[in-house]
């Protein structure tokens, strides 16, 4: 259960990376704004 859970952790952090380097060419000052607030969090 530990393995699984981590795995799909992992799968969703490199889903939300790769969603990340797209939103981030379409709108950069966006990007930089959810990057700052999302600071803490990561």
């Amino acid at each position: 259960m530990k393995k699984r859970g981590y795995s799909s952790k992992r799968l969703n952090l490199n889903l939300f990376f790769v969603s990340a380097v797209f939103f981030a060419k379409n709108d950069p000052i966006g990007f930089l704004l959810i990057l700052h607030q999302a600071d803490p969090v990561l």
